[in-house]
């Protein structure tokens, strides 16, 4: 289930986006996973949603529908991963401040979804927080494991990507 993404350019809009383009095993797991970002999505508002990776849509390839693409918003600064990376290469370190900062984003987008939304994420990692604004904001993305509250009790063994080397 791992994905290559690509910047694109809406013809519609002109805005620069992300498109995750990911491969699935089955169709079925294709139509569960859209099912799940279109839940999530659904009950993120403008008042809620400073906190997460904005998704527009997502859609089967027309030449093979076991692959989908994910159309959503580019965040021009990466990830957290690679931004501990870039530091670790320049031998810095955060600031107490941005640390705090970083922090609190976190909490608060985590807050959101469980106690707004009423989701559990389940793949939490450097990779899916995203990172806009000239390194101000922190965004939560990659939707596709998430679960509604009162299910993700039952399937929390075993999920989220294993760390290989």
């Amino acid at each position: 289930m791992l994905g290559a993404v690509f910047l694109c350019t809406r013809k519609d809009t002109g805005e620069q986006v992300a498109v995750k383009q990911v491969d699935y095993a089955s169709e079925e797991h294709v139509a569960r996973t859209k099912r799940e970002i279109e839940l999530v999505t659904s009950k993120i508002t403008e008042e809620n949603g400073a906190r997460f990776v904005r998704y527009y849509r997502a859609f089967e390839n027309s030449q093979n529908s076991k692959i989908m693409n994910i159309e959503m918003e580019f965040c021009s600064n990466g990830d957290m991963k690679e931004l501990c990376e870039m530091y670790e290469q320049q031998g810095q370190r955060f600031s107490q401040e941005q640390v705090i900062e970083y922090g609190y984003q976190l909490a608060c987008a985590i807050n959101i979804l469980h106690n707004d939304l009423q989701v559990v994420h389940r793949d939490l990692k450097t990779e899916n927080v995203l990172i806009s604004n000239n390194y101000k904001n922190l965004k939560l993305g990659d939707y596709g494991l998430m679960k509604q509250l009162s299910t993700a009790i039952s399937h929390t063994a075993h999920v989220g990507t294993l760390k290989t080397q």
